[in-house]
């Protein structure tokens, strides 16, 4: 049996999307689609447009059959912890094939990149470390490292942001899970980055959230489903939606508190909370606080952890940065039932299809993310957020 597995935020989901789940369904022969789907924050610090049951009614309604959260351990995390997630998840449900969006289109030089950066690994660490050293987020220097070993033009570029990811899985897989098939599927008309459409029907999630924000239609570039559900949404979530919570958890919460927070860095929180002083909005406060190193996807996880409360402490207790401790179900079809039904012989780590008290360290992390990330809503849509997220069960579209 065939079962692909593709990680994504559908943040929200659109025409690109689909495309890439037929084509990549239709590459790996599948007989079983699972999408291991961030919760609600995503890998760049933001928080989802969209909840993630909805999310996950929108992938079950064009194609998935089975999807999976990604904890949030994992989800608001660099690169290398995004993927080693996402692989531990398809380890533990005997994912066959594993798809990513790329801008190379083609998998074999992924792999390729994964045997000469191996070769090189020891010069290519001491080029990060220089590039770090100079000023550099961690993720520039990973670039600019890459760019010193002169790699041939064969491989994959990696200054594009979905050839970072699909090395990442790529890489992540070579170590922990080696047996997975890596596929990929050249994107189609848009670029991550653009702010606005290039075609009548493709567009990148991004500019679609600069639509939303101005109001614009975006019904031609996503399917029926998510036309419905966003129709039906009372409100979309942005970052500055938040920036009362953050200003206030800023000010006043206590400077060793602050610097005590996951991904904060020696002085970091200094900066931030001085400057929360002067900044009217949550895009102003990013802008003012922001350097060489400390880049605006940085700042925003570091937002996240923030708004989540999660410490240094906490977060190296809970997680290793290689593996999930537990399997979230949010929502499924028939057949992706019927094939959770065959892999949970072989689990290794809780399963939930319902909370209950007993919950695992990475668990109980996310339900603090789910807490927070309703705290915009009216007090009585909280309360029903918070009763949605862990007493219903997973999302059944049969």
């Amino acid at each position: 049996m065939n079962v692909l597995g593709m990680v994504v935020e559908y943040n929200p989901f659109h025409n690109g999307h689909l495309y890439h789940l037929e084509q990549a369904g239709t590459q790996s022969n599948a007989d079983v689609v699972v999408c291991i789907m961030s919760g609600p924050f995503l890998q760049r610090g933001e928080p989802a447009l969209v909840p993630k049951r909805e999310r996950a009614e929108m992938a079950l309604s064009s194609g998935a059959d089975l999807v999976i959260e990604l904890p949030y351990m994992f989800a608001c995390q660099h690169a290398d912890i995004f993927a080693a997630g996402a692989v531990s998840i398809c380890r533990e449900l005997g994912i066959t094939h594993l798809n990513f969006g790329s801008e190379h289109g083609k998998a074999a030089p992924f792999v390729q990149l994964v045997d000469f950066l191996h070769t090189h690994r020891g010069r290519f660490d001491e080029r990060v470390r220089f590039h770090i050293q100079g000023g550099c987020s961690y993720a520039k220097a990973n670039e600019l490292a890459y760019r010193d070993l002169e790699a041939p033009g064969s491989l994959p570029d990696l200054s594009q942001p979905n050839n970072i990811l699909g090395f990442h899985y790529t890489n992540a897989a070579a170590r922990m899970y080696p047996s997975l098939h890596i596929g990929t599927i050249k994107r189609k008309n848009a670029s991550y980055h653009d702010i606005s459409p290039r075609d009548p029907s493709i567009a990148s999630a991004t500019s679609l959230r600069h639509m939303l924000e101005r109001n614009e239609d975006i019904s031609a570039y996503i399917p029926e489903a998510s036309r419905r559900i966003l129709a039906g949404l009372p409100a979309l979530r942005y970052w500055e939606d938040y920036f009362s919570v953050l200003q206030a958890k800023m000010l006043t919460m206590p400077t060793a508190d602050l610097a005590s927070l996951y991904d904060m860095s020696e002085g970091l929180h200094h900066r931030m909370q001085r400057l929360m002083k002067e900044a009217t909005g949550f895009g102003q406060w990013l802008q003012l606080v922001k350097t060489k190193r400390y880049t605006l996807t940085r700042l925003q996880r570091t937002a996240v952890h923030l708004l989540t409360g999660l410490t240094k402490e906490e977060a190296h207790a809970a997680s290793d940065g290689q593996h999930v401790d537990h399997l979230r179900v949010l929502g499924m079809n028939a057949r992706g039932r019927t094939y959770l039904n065959k892999a949970k012989k072989n689990i290794s780590i809780p399963l939930y299809t319902k909370m209950t008290n007993k919950k695992t360290p990475q668990l109980a992390v996310g339900e603090r993310a789910d807490t927070a990330y309703a705290l915009l809503l009216p007090p009585s849509e909280r309360q029903k957020e918070w009763r949605r997220d862990y007493d219903l069960p997973p999302l059944l579209l049969f």
